[in-house]
């Protein structure tokens, strides 16, 4: 285990036990900690050294990305994005991995490409159906977050957090016909959670569908009875309309 109070001495250790057998994963550890402590030129010029040796290992060079990334290469660092992704089509994490460096250097439509290929190969992975949604919704792009999500549900039908996230971008594109009908799918499919209930309970209320919002404010209250959100909403309907639990 890395030592960050005596990071000499346990980088020290880490290249001695390198030096007695040469693996990739003495290499990735000694790197991690060079990274660690922030020891950017080090962890370079080690890492170059490591690579070479080990050229195809692919935890060294994810950490190599991250690597060059913080020395300032960044053509480096995606260069080794590119490698990864074309010898691991298969693997999500690599596309999430870049897409995320591209977002961290504000190049955003090479971050959504990046992620729009993943897709076209794995087209029922959440993962990356999610990163893409982060990119739009930084980019304010809510309507398009919520129609790519759309087209993970013909892999997963049942799973009530795509519908909710799919509400949630379209309230946010302020298109309420579609945020109300999705949110109600995620009740639909998650009956039992307190949080989609209260969520569709206040859209309820903010459109003036009291009767609608009490029934699902008293559900959530069902499932919770200390539930201090629901019990305030009752109250708001109380003044509002005078209707009761």
């Amino acid at each position: 285990m890395f030592n960050a109070r005596e990071p000499d001495a346990a980088l020290d250790e880490l290249r001695f036990a390198f030096s007695l057998e040469p693996s990739p994963g003495y290499a990735l550890s000694h790197l991690q900690g060079l990274c660690r402590v922030k020891r950017w030129d080090l962890a370079l010029k080690a890492g170059e050294e490591y690579i070479s040796r080990f050229r195809d290992d692919k935890p060294l060079l994810k950490q190599m990305a991250i690597i060059y990334e913080n020395s300032g290469n960044d053509k480096a660092a995606a260069g080794i994005y590119e490698k990864l992704m074309s010898a691991n089509p298969e693997e999500a994490s690599l596309y999430v991995a870049a897409a995320d460096f591209y977002r961290r250097k504000e190049r955003y439509a090479e971050a959504v490409d990046l992620l729009k290929i993943g897709i076209s190969r794995l087209p029922d992975e959440k993962n990356l159906y999610f990163a893409l949604d982060g990119l739009y919704q930084l980019r304010r792009q809510n309507k398009e977050a919520a129609e790519s999500l759309k087209s993970l549900l013909a892999y997963m039908p049942d799973d009530a957090e795509i519908y909710y996230i799919i509400a949630l971008n379209y309230r946010e594109a302020r298109m309420q016909e579609e945020a109300l009908a999705y949110m109600k799918k995620a009740v639909f499919h998650r009956p039992a959670s307190e949080d989609y209930r209260y969520t569709l309970g206040i859209w309820y209320m903010e459109l003036g569908l009291y009767a609608q919002s009490v029934e699902q404010i008293k559900k959530c209250l069902e499932i919770n009875s200390k539930n201090k959100s629901c019990e305030r909403a009752f109250d708001k309907i109380y003044k509002e309309v005078g209707i009761t639990k």
